[in-house]
């Protein structure tokens, strides 16, 4: 298929468009070669940013709190929440405090993370189901939220500890 870079007005194929994961056919609007002319005139007029992106890649630290610190980065997390879950910060909290804190499924302290809880939330009707550790979070989403699924990792985990405790 082909499309066309809206920076330099070239017909490209889908392998000459940058790659995008926020949108929904994964591929940029502009092609490789703008993206990287791009990509290094911000490199040659932000040394100091780039540096700190550099050691944030290599800590691997969250990077949008280190270059929006404070009211900024808060402005942009109540954002995302309103944007993807149609919840406010506020809301994010009070399920915080609900949950006192922790996971919703392990009851890990989310005190001990380095990270904020994912919202979890049903992909069919989209409502907010309650604050995950990025383990349970995975594990939902490996399972695919199947009920089913769930129940035969309980009876195959049930059946080895059975085998396990009887030799």
């Amino acid at each position: 298929m082909n499309n066309t870079c809206t920076k330099c007005k070239a017909l490209c194929t889908n392998e000459e468009m940058s790659k995008d994961r926020g949108r929904a056919n994964g591929i940029s609007s502009w092609c490789k070669k703008c993206r990287a002319v791009s990509v290094r005139e911000w490199v040659r007029n932000n040394p100091e940013k780039r540096k700190v992106l550099k050691d944030l890649e290599r800590l691997k630290i969250d990077r949008s709190r280190v270059l929006n610190p404070g009211k900024e980065w808060i402005k942009q997390r109540g954002y995302v929440l309103k944007c993807r879950y149609g919840i406010t910060l506020k809301d994010y909290d009070d399920l915080l405090k609900k949950q006192n804190f922790k996971c919703a499924i392990c009851h890990k302290d989310s005190q001990e993370m380095t990270y904020l809880l994912h919202v979890d939330h049903c992909h069919s009707s989209n409502k907010v189901r309650g604050l995950l550790c990025a383990k349970c979070n995975q594990f939902l989403g490996c399972i695919k939220d199947s009920v089913e699924a769930l129940h035969r990792g309980i009876e195959y985990i049930s059946s080895s500890a059975k085998n396990a405790t009887a030799k």
